[in-house]
């Protein structure tokens, strides 16, 4: 898979971002493992797979990547909080989607958001608000008069 030069960049600078302490410290005794929690080919997976390459190039590490999608995420953190504890197994997801499975259905999940510690945040990613091209709105202080006439919505607004 070829990386455009800003991924390299992007992947690079957060390899280094890391404190080279923290390198220093402690080595693998065999192949890290980084599962995604999104399949083949999306932002998530190629994002995933540049910061691999990047810390193989820094490290001499081996860094294998598996794709575990399902759930937003869901299985790749259930297959990450049932593997044996062996240091070499880490997983990278999407922090949103983690949330609302949490919320909309944390009682049926095999973890908790306790069962996991936040390593690094990759990348911060604006959330758009869209509605379709023929709504009858344009804005979004346009979107809330509309609610509150139609439904009642937003009557605190």
């Amino acid at each position: 898979m070829k990386f455009t030069s800003l991924m390299k960049v992007t992947a690079t600078a957060i390899t280094f971002a890391i404190p080279s302490a923290a390198f220093a410290e402690w080595a693998p005794s065999g192949p890290i493992t980084l599962q995604i929690g999104f399949g083949a080919g999306g932002s998530t997976d190629t994002l995933g797979r540049a910061i691999a390459a990047a810390v193989e190039d820094s490290t001499c590490w081996d860094v294998i990547v598996e794709n575990k999608p399902g759930g937003g995420g869901v299985a790749m953190l259930s297959t990450l909080v049932n593997a044996k504890p062996d240091g070499l197994k880490i997983g990278m997801g999407v922090t949103v989607a983690t949330i609302m499975n949490l919320a909309m259905r944390g009682d049926k999940l095999p973890f908790k958001i306790d069962s996991f510690d936040h390593l690094a945040t990759v990348v911060l990613a604006p959330v758009s608000i869209v509605a379709p091209a023929n709504a009858p709105y344009d804005t979004f202080a346009e979107f809330i008069a509309f609610s509150k006439e139609q439904w009642g919505l937003f009557d605190g607004l």
